[in-house]
């Protein structure tokens, strides 16, 4: 990393030598020591140069390096060599995964500005920096290297404040050579367009340090939810359509999985975008190398944090917090900047952390009636979310009627069954919004799929059924792991058999 800052410094240390002047008297003469004869077998400069090649060599071997380790790239990728991308993470962590190759361009740019110096002309050495200015500039705006947004902005904004730092050098330049035009004019464009480039980063760093000190964030997303998708999609669903509803219309909920086509776009949303950043810690989610990844970009972005584990939370060990990469694989993550020691350290300050309650009793009641989440001013908070009264389950709607039998210790199965519900019955779901959580946009989704003149009563079943109750039209049977070990799962299959059997 200290050499890709110094790069450029020291390719035009090394190339002072070949710096020269031209006198009147036909003799050259190094810019930086005037009493130095360039090109003299006999004076100090022979010496100069000699040393300058063989520090050049050292200084180009370096790119050479940079460039092999970049060809190889892809190949380590797929093969997984964490420990060959922790080494060169230096080279691509600042770019996006498609632009991973981008430090090349940058590197070569940099040998070019160094070069640049050493041209005898001086319209030259101007009309190569304008090339190399105007081409650096095109490929951040073509390509937007940078992961961070912003961050192409600025690249592109320097590029063009360069061009115009030429042109005003262009100016002064030409000045004696200008015929019909004001030398006094000439001078005071060349001192606007200077003055303009040098307030350009004093500007902006003003507008960093204000924005920073007043907590400044471009918020498009209030709520952020991280899950594990085998284990906890539709519980996740279910806690986004829930906090959409009790949102005003300006404020957006988001899925973590609703970004996975693209990863840069995932944590630039985190990082800059979200207000609060919501773990459904289940299963055995620090094992999964993309949710700890966006845990670790949350809290190094100090995104406001809260973790809701559930039932089926399994803690991780103290090997996964010593030694991340050696129990996960983490290419991935490493493409965008993240070590197995950062990784280690977000879940050894997650794993026992719980600041949202979720009940560890039948989880079913917990996806009805224990959903803990944050108000509108940031505080911890009970809600009561997803409740699905006890008469609207046993409505009837018209049309047919369906059963749902679902594992009442499984959360997964519980939030998949009422998804389905709510899904399947519009009505129901329509006439009963604000307990279901259910949006607008969800509505009109159902209503568009479903068939306009079918319409199911819906009843989401966990025991035996009830003395003189109606069989149903149909029955639904989710099997979630372990259900048949579930006692009251296993009578209440056992007599909707014996009904079935003794209605026919």
């Amino acid at each position: 990393t200290i050499m890709m800052a110094a790069y450029i410094s020291m390719l035009t240390l090394v190339l002072s030598p070949a710096q020269c002047r031209h006198h009147p008297n036909g003799r050259w003469t190094m810019r930086a020591e005037q009493n130095v004869l360039c090109w003299d077998s006999e004076g100090d400069h022979r010496l100069m140069v000699i040393l300058s090649i063989i520090a050049l060599l050292w200084v180009l071997s370096f790119f050479a390096w940079c460039s092999k380790a970049l060809l190889e790239y892809t190949t380590n990728m797929v093969l997984h060599n964490v420990e060959y991308l922790e080494c060169y993470d230096f080279l691509v962590y600042r770019f996006k995964p498609e632009t991973y190759w981008y430090s090349l361009p940058l590197m070569t740019r940099s040998v070019c500005f160094s070069i640049i110096p050493v041209l005898p002309s001086v319209y030259l050495q101007l009309s190569v920096f304008q090339l190399v200015a105007v081409l650096s500039v095109a490929g951040s705006l073509v390509w937007r290297p940078w992961r961070v947004r912003a961050a192409n902005h600025l690249d592109a904004t320097m590029g063009i404040a360069m061009i115009i730092f030429i042109s005003a050098a262009t100016n002064l330049t030409l000045t004696s050579n200008t015929e019909g035009v004001s030398e006094h004019i000439l001078s005071w464009v060349c001192m606007a367009e200077i003055m303009f480039i040098l307030c350009l980063p004093a500007g902006l760093a003003v507008y960093v340090f204000i924005a920073a000190a007043a907590g400044w964030k471009q918020t498009q997303w209030r709520y952020m939810i991280c899950h594990y998708k085998p284990a906890s999609a539709a519980f996740a669903r279910l806690v986004k359509l829930e906090l959409t509803s009790q949102l005003p219309k300006r404020e957006r909920v988001a899925l973590d999985s609703d970004f996975y086509q693209d990863l840069s776009l995932l944590f630039e949303n985190i990082g800059y975008f979200t207000s609060t950043f919501i773990v459904l810690a289940s299963g055995n989610i620090f094992h999964q190398a993309l949710p700890t990844g966006e845990m670790t970009v949350a809290l190094l972005m100090r995104v406001k944090l809260y973790v809701a584990k559930l039932s089926d939370f399994i803690y991780p060990s103290d090997l996964l917090t010593l030694d991340y990469s050696a129990h996960v694989g983490m290419s991935v993550l490493v493409q965008h900047g993240m070590s197995s020691k950062m990784l280690g350290e977000t879940v050894r300050a997650l794993r026992d952390r719980q600041d949202v309650e979720v009940s560890q009793e039948g989880t079913v009641e917990a996806v009805e009636t224990s959903l803990s989440a944050l108000d509108h001013t940031g505080t911890l908070c009970r809600l009561s979310s997803i409740r699905v009264a006890s008469e609207m389950r046993r409505a009837s709607i018209g049309g047919d009627s369906v059963w749902i039998y679902v594992d009442g210790t499984s959360t997964e199965a519980a939030a998949t069954a009422y998804l389905l519900m709510m899904l399947l019955s519009p009505e129901q779901r329509a006439s009963s919004s604000a307990a279901m959580g259910m949006t607008t946009s969800a509505q009109r989704y159902a209503a568009k799929n479903l068939p306009p003149d079918q319409s199911f009563a819906m009843s989401i079943r966990r025991g035996p059924m009830e003395n003189r109750e109606t069989l149903p039209d149909k029955a639904i049977f989710f099997l979630s792991q372990g259900c048949f070990s579930s006692e009251q799962y296993i009578c209440g299959l056992l007599e909707l058999a014996i009904a079935v059997e003794g209605h026919k």
